[in-house]
């Protein structure tokens, strides 16, 4: 059966087709010192040695974030479980300028060994990251950012570091849509592991 064709005026919807996305949410520095937090879907890992992640940061409009890893250099990507997707909801919602997201949403500080910005103590793991270079990739910046320390718990993780998804539900997005007063996201939930073993061709 011939699949369907995305039209040229909805090319750039793409991404849709790159979902669901594992949103983690990055701190920053304000100007006045204070915490800055906010989600962002397009995020991964870049570069095992040396250690490096990416992160699509929009250009338009004026993107905190961005703004902060320009002027400090560094940033926090935090890992979140579910435990926490409603207050990642509310991280991406708009703040006036002159109001810290992080202290209004409650996140509590998880102080950083080798950079200013701290982590969120509420996620399973926090990666401190200098930045090493950004990009125009068109009306998104891609940040690369070194990975300096990684800090999780333990607890959620096994000796491999493979997340132990019984007790550590990880966020997976699908999708939002506005409702009045609010608006309502879609995660997908996980429902245990699906083995499947695939032998070696023939040599």
């Amino acid at each position: 059966m011939a699949k369907v064709i995305l039209s040229e005026e909805q090319i750039d919807e793409y991404w849709s087709f790159l979902q669901p996305s594992r949103p983690a949410m990055l701190t920053t520095l304000n100007k006045d010192g204070t915490i800055n937090v906010a989600p962002f879907g397009w995020n991964m890992p870049v570069s095992a040695n040396p250690p490096r992640v990416s992160v699509a940061l929009v250009n338009s409009p004026p993107n905190r974030t961005l703004t902060n890893i320009r002027r400090e250099k560094e940033f926090v990507l935090n890992i979140p479980t579910m435990q926490v997707a409603d207050k990642l909801v509310q991280a991406s919602y708009q703040h006036p300028s002159d109001v810290s997201k992080f202290s209004v949403i409650g996140f509590q500080r998880l102080e950083s060994r080798v950079i200013q910005t701290p982590g969120i103590a509420e996620c399973r793991a926090s990666l401190e990251c200098r930045l090493f270079k950004e990009v125009d990739v068109g009306d998104h910046t891609l940040i690369l950012g070194d990975v300096k320390v990684v800090s999780f718990e333990e607890e959620d993780y096994t000796k491999d570091l493979t997340l132990k998804i019984d007790q550590a539900w990880p966020v997976i997005h699908l999708d939002q849509y506005r409702k009045n007063g609010g608006q309502v996201h879609s995660f997908v939930k996980t429902a245990g592991l699906h083995n499947i073993f695939v032998p070696y061709n023939d040599r």
